[in-house]
């Protein structure tokens, strides 16, 4: 089923926006300091490596950190546990 994951949040002063296909590892994303949305930079982000090899070191921080939360939230329970805690 394919389908289109979004997410957006904040790291370091800068709010992070991305997004990606389901069955794509790569992350588009859009990043601006917080409170200056004309300010928006893109990238496209695979495997932690930047297409662009000019990125600045700030928005790569911000961007690497956002897409691990995001990644790290998105994973299914392994193991899940039922309402009795087992």
């Amino acid at each position: 089923m394919k389908g289109k994951v979004t997410r957006r949040g904040i790291s370091g002063g800068y709010e992070v926006i991305g997004w990606r296909d389901r069955e794509d590892a790569n992350w588009h994303v859009k990043v601006s300091p917080v409170g200056r949305p004309s300010g928006w930079i893109g990238y496209s982000v695979t495997a932690g490596i930047f297409e662009l090899k000019m990125v600045a070191p700030a928005h790569r921080e911000a961007v690497l950190h956002m897409i691990g939360e995001w990644e790290l939230n998105s994973r299914p329970c392994v193991n899940p546990v039922d309402s009795d805690g087992h």
